[in-house]
């Protein structure tokens, strides 16, 4: 959008905003780590992340667009707490082929209790999983193949598990 052009989302404000207001917390946790050389890998690193959310309070205004689970009988917030779990683990095994480095990545994504107050916070029950090759020509060119599949009889797109294949080059 260029400088100066007005959208939808301009009209919007504290004061007008059409979508369910109140008060969240937030709790995020990660820890990030690398791989020594071993019989089954030359390096690579780990990722886990855990995160939490709380609707604290809800605004009387725009109330009906909140999630129904997300309040108690009385209107008020729902005091559970949503939480997700994330593992990430990427291998390494460097010159495979002359000049090609490999890398296997592994991705699980979990939503491990009740469902978030925020948009795309996670979902009890619902996540995804990934299985990779990335291919590195010397630096340069960069080929990867990814197979990815939504876990959960709940998550939308359970039946849409897909492959996707990117190449990027740096010059």
């Amino acid at each position: 959008v260029p400088p100066g052009t007005e959208t939808a989302f301009d009209r919007f404000d504290a004061s007008n905003y059409g979508g369910p207001t109140g008060d969240t917390l937030h709790f995020v946790l990660n820890a990030f780590g690398f791989l020594n050389n071993n019989a089954l890998w030359q390096g690579g690193n780990y990722i886990v992340e855990l995160t939490a959310a709380r609707l604290e309070d809800l605004n009387d205004e725009n109330k009906a667009f909140v999630a129904q689970h997300l309040i108690d009988s009385s209107g008020k917030a729902d005091d559970s707490i949503a939480a997700t779990l994330a593992l990430n683990f990427t291998p390494e095994w460097y010159q495979v082929f002359p000049g090609v480095d490999m890398k296997m990545p592994l991705a699980v994504n979990y939503g491990l209790g009740s469902d978030a107050p925020i948009i795309l916070g996670g979902t009890e029950d619902v996540g995804n999983f990934a299985i990779g090759l990335t291919f590195i020509y010397r630096q340069e060119l960069q080929l990867d193949i990814k197979y990815s599949q939504a876990l959960g009889s709940d998550a939308p797109s359970k039946d849409r598990d897909f492959v996707s294949f990117t190449a990027k080059y740096t010059f």
